[in-house]
């Protein structure tokens, strides 16, 4: 995304990377910034409207998700894992039933003070 934004004559300061899909819906979710993920796998957060699609010309490129791990350090493991992600992982359902949060957050913006999750330290 990244790319095809600087392409586009966007600039931005600042940035977060995660590859972890629930962490970006959050972010996304508490009014952070935009998101670049499979729609079809959180449409409960679009029809509850905490979601929307931002439409762009032109259009953000196609991606695909892969597994990756070091080539040196490949094991019988990593292999069983990588052909049980390419039988199981399905990008085009929905991700778990997210509980929506009550109240009127909508897409973009922040939850409210209450809502909000608070960070803990330690364990």
């Amino acid at each position: 995304m990244d790319k095809w934004l600087r392409a586009n004559g966007v600039r931005h300061p600042r940035t977060v990377t995660t590859n972890n899909l629930v962490a970006l819906v959050g972010l996304t979710i508490a009014g952070l910034g935009i998101s670049y993920m499979p729609r079809e796998c959180f449409g409960d957060l679009f029809d509850a409207g905490l979601l929307t699609t931002l439409h762009t010309t032109p259009p953000l490129p196609r991606f695909s998700y892969v597994v990756a791990y070091q080539r040196d350090r490949a094991s019988a493991f990593h292999e069983a894992v990588g052909r049980i992600c390419e039988r199981v992982c399905d990008f085009t359902t929905r991700h778990e039933r997210v509980p929506l949060v009550s109240g009127s957050a909508r897409a973009g913006s922040p939850l409210p003070r209450k809502q909000r999750g608070r960070a803990r330290s330690g364990s």
